[in-house]
């Protein structure tokens, strides 16, 4: 097996891990959103950051990994280097590769769908504050679509 082939494989067992621990911590964070347990995603926040430094790093290694053979960094280049070295050796370099592109893409959309609860929990939140002032919302947006206080009612404070 060539010194690169030893490399890529390494590199993408660990990445592979790395990216299944931050998956698995993206479900747990929606299920602590969709339960609003708030108190436990400090802690659940902390040990992403981790992950994610950390697959900022191997990143990093790979990118160095990839220069000093020189294989630019691109995908198709990529492709043709993982492809070759399994040709060589007769390793399962590219599906590794190509599943470890599939959890990265599937910790993207758990992130963006966790965003999503994270702005539709601040809205509701938002809209109950505005409740309890005795603000309304109706039909008063800004320029980005986004609702501007205003409108004045009975706080429900006062009442």
């Amino acid at each position: 097996m060539s010194q690169f082939a030893q490399q890529a494989e390494q590199l993408i067992t660990a990445q592979k891990d790395q990216t299944e621990q931050l998956l698995n911590l993206l479900k747990q964070e929606y299920d602590l959103l969709k339960n609003r347990q708030v108190d436990t995603l400090e802690a659940l926040s902390a040990d992403k950051q981790v992950i994610v430094n950390t697959l900022e790093q191997m990143n990093q290694t790979w990118q160095s990994t990839l220069r000093e053979h020189n294989i630019k960094i691109d995908l198709a280049e990529i492709t043709k280097a993982l492809q070759n070295a399994d040709n060589n050796a007769s390793q399962g370099l590219f599906q590794s590769w190509q599943t470890l592109s599939e959890l990265a893409k599937a910790c993207q959309r758990q992130n963006q769908i966790n965003g999503a609860v994270l702005v539709l929990r601040q809205q509701v939140t938002q809209q109950t504050i505005d409740l309890l002032r005795g603000q309304t919302n109706e039909g008063t947006y800004d320029t980005n679509g986004q609702r501007k206080p205003g409108g004045e009612g009975h706080s429900l404070a006062k009442a």
